[in-house]
């Protein structure tokens, strides 16, 4: 491919570029070319040269395609990695293993003791609640039995 290519391309420069040097140099086909003030026109056929400007047409449409083989790229390619569809895997997670391990015992002060009694602490903070509970030292003596009217 890339020499149809280069062949392609040096006969398109080598018909753009020889033909109408040859014509102009010959002073020819049309009466064309430099003429003491300026430069006239190819006069009756009109163009420039034998073939116009097919030669210069094709030669820009092979270079283009020439420099789109060979030229360099303005960026690279990205390069994206292979993509593999695979299933997810199936993950089993043992179930936990609940283990009931004894809690140790932290001593904790039940009793507060004062001159008229003692507050005791009851239940365990767990299944039963923590109270305190007041309990005097001196057993209570029940209360006076109420004054008998007088009179009576």
């Amino acid at each position: 491919m890339k020499k149809i290519l280069a062949v392609v391309l040096v006969i398109g420069l080598t018909v753009m570029v020889v033909p109408p040097m040859a014509a102009e140099a010959a002073g020819g086909w049309g009466g064309g070319g430099w003429h003491g003030g300026g430069w006239h026109g190819a006069g009756r056929r009109g163009g420039s040269g034998y073939w116009g400007l097919g030669p210069w047409l094709f030669g820009i449409a092979a270079l283009g395609v020439a420099s789109n083989v060979w030229g360099p790229r303005a960026y690279a390619y990205p390069a994206y990695p292979p993509v593999v569809y695979t299933p997810a895997p199936v993950v089993v997670a043992p179930s936990p293993t609940v283990v009931a391990m004894p809690q140790a015992q932290v001593s904790i002060q039940r009793t507060s003791c004062y001159a008229g009694g003692c507050y005791y602490l009851q239940g365990d903070g767990g299944q039963v609640p923590y109270q305190w509970v007041w309990r005097p030292s001196q057993p209570m003596t029940p209360p006076p039995p109420p004054p008998v009217p007088p009179g009576q």
